[in-house]
């Protein structure tokens, strides 16, 4: 409250009309006193007529409303003060209108001696003292306002200063951390699309993974079967391998006897055997058998066997011939052989 209404004090103070009332007044305490002895009431009327005129009124209003600064906006109690102020001062200056028109109206009586009028002029310098002495304790009251309000203002320009400074300080930590929280969430973003992707690609091997491994369990349930169809013809194999060894083993024992026998009957026939008679010459030439190594005449060796690699054709003798070929009618069935010397 003490703000506003010193606010509105030193508004007072500033303005023209105050300063111009007070001029008015200075001018005629000036002018009375050097014109005491032959003042006259048509001299004083003009004046007086001047400072109860509605003009005068006007005039001080405004100079009080042409006065008004710019400010920024006070707390609601000292705007609410202002009003009321505001509100008071219009009153009081209706007040002094209507009073100056009926000052107007009235007949002004000025005393006729000398005495009654020096006296009223000095209730009236008295007045004027009052006046200045109110307006220097005023003009002291609003010098120490007007310094406390600049303080006033200078401490909160710095608080707000300092609040600014603040703010900003504020702002650009909360625009770095809205920059990393941009940032963060860029990052967010991309991690949720690579997760997406590696989560597509997991799902699509996994049902790769599935596929195959369906693919698999047939694979494997055919090859089980093969498995077991071939462990089956391997023991079939098995089977047969032994009885193949069992029929080896007696052909070997049959080849045996055979050639046993086959030994037998080239001793019995070397020792039965005996060389060709005939008598060689230039037209009848010797031949050796191709299995004993015997020497024959041709008439005597004429039979041949297959034998060798190839098959190839070899002339032996009958004895051989009935030892190698089996199906061959022996030799000693149509003629006994020859004896020996």
């Amino acid at each position: 409250m003490k703000s506003a209404k010193g606010l509105w004090e030193a508004e007072w103070t500033e303005n023209p009309w105050l300063a111009k009332m007070l001029e008015l007044r200075h001018i005629l305490e000036i002018y009375i006193y050097k014109h005491c002895d032959w003042i006259s009431y048509s001299q004083l009327q003009p004046i007086i007529k001047r400072s109860s005129s509605p003009s005068f009124g006007n005039e001080i209003r405004q100079g009080f409303m042409g006065s008004k600064v710019d400010r920024k906006p006070l707390a609601s109690e000292d705007d609410n003060y202002i009003m009321k102020l505001q509100s008071d001062n219009d009153s009081l200056m209706g007040a002094h209108s209507k009073f100056a028109q009926q000052l107007q109206n009235e007949d002004i009586n000025l005393p006729n001696n000398m005495e009654e009028l020096q006296l009223l002029l000095l209730k009236y310098r008295e007045e004027i003292i009052q006046a200045k002495v109110a307006k220097e304790h005023i003009e002291s009251s609003l010098k120490s306002e007007n310094m406390f309000l600049k303080s006033r203002v200078h401490a909160e320009q710095e608080e707000k200063n300092t609040l600014e400074e603040t703010l900003n300080q504020e702002i650009n930590s909360l625009q770095e951390k809205l920059a990393v929280q941009e940032s963060l969430k860029s990052e967010l973003e991309r991690e949720a699309t690579v997760r997406a992707n590696f989560e597509a690609k997991c799902k699509e091997t996994e049902e790769s993974m599935k596929s195959i491994q369906a693919k698999s369990k047939q694979l494997i349930s055919a090859l089980q079967q093969q498995v077991e169809e071939q462990s089956n013809a391997r023991t079939q194999l098995e089977n047969e391998l032994q009885k193949q060894k069992g029929k080896v083993q007696s052909l070997q024992i049959d080849l045996d006897n055979s050639e046993a026998v086959q030994r037998d009957f080239v001793k019995l026939s070397q020792s039965l055997q005996t060389n060709c008679k005939q008598a060689f010459s230039v037209t009848k030439r010797k031949h050796h058998c191709r299995h004993c190594g015997r020497i024959f005449c041709s008439d005597c060796i004429s039979k041949t066997v297959n034998s060798g690699p190839n098959g190839r054709s070899f002339r032996v003798c009958d004895i051989c011939h009935t030892i190698l070929v089996k199906d061959a009618m022996p030799y000693f069935s149509t003629e006994p052989p020859s004896t020996p010397d």
